[in-house]
């Protein structure tokens, strides 16, 4: 009985993966080419349009001057200034105090 020699196969294998590597480089080498190329922009200077100057004329609220609004305005500020005198530090209440030491046994 012969025995047949299988050494064929690993460099077999490895012939096509080093051709499907070369044509997956090359593949991604024209792939940038093109994108490159499509992407580029000339050199040659492009003509500039000017933006047309807009202004805006500032409009009054026709609630600036109602009398509703402006009371509510000054109840605001009420409000506002008696927050802002609060304390609002209580100090009958104390954090707890927490045990950290913490063992855990198994």
């Amino acid at each position: 009985m012969e025995q047949k020699n299988n050494n064929w196969v690993p460099w077999a294998i490895g012939g096509s993966l080093l051709i499907l590597v070369i044509i997956i480089i090359v593949g991604i080498t024209v792939g940038i080419a093109v994108i490159k190329s499509a992407f580029q922009f000339s050199s040659t200077p492009q003509a500039t349009i000017k933006a047309p100057e807009v202004t805006i004329k500032p409009v009054s609220s026709k609630y600036a001057s109602d009398s509703a609004v402006l009371k509510l305005n000054e109840d605001l500020k009420i409000i506002r200034q008696s927050i802002d005198t609060v304390d609002l530090m209580e100090p009958q209440i104390n954090t707890p105090a927490l045990d950290l030491n913490i063992n855990i046994k198994l």
